[in-house]
């Protein structure tokens, strides 16, 4: 969505060195086959709160949830 393709590991350290008081929805950041991060569970919560649907493989459904890449 940021238009800079194989940047996953730029919007990871952005991510991990800003402000936690800013509270933002970092748990929205999947990988580009919907995968979550790898040991942190409480991601897949989060996500199924906002009733973010799921494919059978545990990957986020990218086209249900709207994705236009």
């Amino acid at each position: 969505m940021i238009q800079h393709p194989k940047n996953a590991r730029l919007v990871g350290n952005v991510l991990k060195h800003t402000d936690r008081t800013l509270n933002l929805p970092c748990h929205r950041v999947v990988n580009s086959a919907g995968r979550t991060v790898p040991g942190w569970p409480e991601q897949i919560t989060l996500l199924q709160q906002e009733q973010v649907p799921f494919k059978k493989n545990g990957c986020v459904d990218l086209k249900q949830s709207f994705w236009q890449g």
